[in-house]
């Protein structure tokens, strides 16, 4: 039990930390306008983002939840492919939008 606990911290986490690195990226990118903008202004603008992180992180883990909610239905090996099924192709879809 805590080690699926602590495998969907880690999910949320490993979220959070996708869609920051691509905030810094994206500010990096433009960093000829971004320049501009102040160091207060950025740190504002990653932490403002970290509640949109932090909803958007929750979301992506509802359907590992499920499936880890299911574990004792399924064969954990099934459970582990389901994942990643579910995980590459997410991670996919969000690094283009």
């Amino acid at each position: 039990m805590l080690k699926r606990l602590r495998f969907l911290g880690v999910y949320v986490l490993f979220w959070i930390a996708f869609f920051e690195v691509g905030r810094a990226v994206f500010l990096a990118y433009g960093w000829p306008k971004s320049a501009q903008l102040g160091t207060s202004i950025i740190a504002g603008t990653l932490l403002s983002g970290l509640r949109m992180d932090l909803s958007g992180a929750c979301y992506l883990a509802l359907v590992p939840l499920l499936i880890i909610a299911a574990d004792g239905f399924i064969r954990p090996e099934m459970a582990r492919r389901m994942l990643s099924w579910y995980t590459i192709p997410v991670i996919i879809v969000v690094a283009i939008v």
